[in-house]
């Protein structure tokens, strides 16, 4: 309401969230028009586990004033499951008519990296992304962040660091975000580079506002 109110329907946002209970050992989400994420169900019996898209399609923010995003999707999470969220710059690789890296082709790299922690499973989609598309310059923000289920004690990384409320299960997300140049609001064109910039969110349940 908030976006159609400012900006009089000539601005909708895509959206997505989701909630993880450790407890119940659940995840929970909902959509507003975002790209649908990829979570790798991990097999408890050491085999390569299953890649699937989650979520239902809803209306991107801004496109109706009153809409429903009372449906909630809810997935069994389990330590191993790891949750692959991305912005649309990340598939939208055109080269002239042809998108060099599209949906498919994420896929096949997330599920080839199904076995990998989080940090490695997103260097790994990157990686085999970049060295498709080469120096093409991005068309849009690129952002991917992974998600990754642990059971307490698995990595020293992380075994150090206090946790509340996660029932001895810590989740840790990196994201790497490519801002293009120049921003919509410029009217000249930007000559600065913009680097990759790397996030860690090591416990994203530091507080009780749910603020990381």
């Amino acid at each position: 309401r908030a976006i159609c109110d400012s900006a009089s329907g000539a601005l909708t946002m895509t959206f997505f969230s989701a909630v993880i209970d450790p407890d119940e050992g659940k995840i929970r989400c909902a959509n507003a028009g975002h790209n649908f994420p990829y979570a790798v169900f991990c097999d408890p019996n050491g085999g390569e586990g299953v890649v699937q898209v989650i979520g239902s399609p809803g209306v991107a923010l801004g496109y109706e004033v009153n809409p429903d995003y009372s449906h909630q999707d809810e997935y069994d999470w389990k330590p191993g499951d790891r949750l692959f969220l991305f912005t649309d710059g990340l598939t939208e690789c055109m080269k002239g008519d042809q998108n060099l890296y599209d949906r498919k082709m994420l896929r096949r790299s997330i599920k080839a990296a199904g076995k990998a922690s989080g940090r490695a499973m997103l260097a790994a989609v990157l990686g085999e992304r970049n060295a498709v598309i080469g120096d093409l310059p991005p068309g849009d923000d690129t952002t991917a962040v992974v998600i990754e289920a642990l059971q307490w004690g698995d990595s020293e990384t992380y075994a150090s660091l206090p946790v509340s409320g996660l029932n001895a299960v810590e989740y840790a997300a990196e994201s790497v975000v490519e801002m293009p140049a120049p921003p919509l609001i410029s009217e000249e064109p930007s000559t600065e580079p913009l680097a990759p910039m790397e996030v860690m969110i090591l416990n994203a349940n530091e507080d009780a506002g749910g603020n990381a």
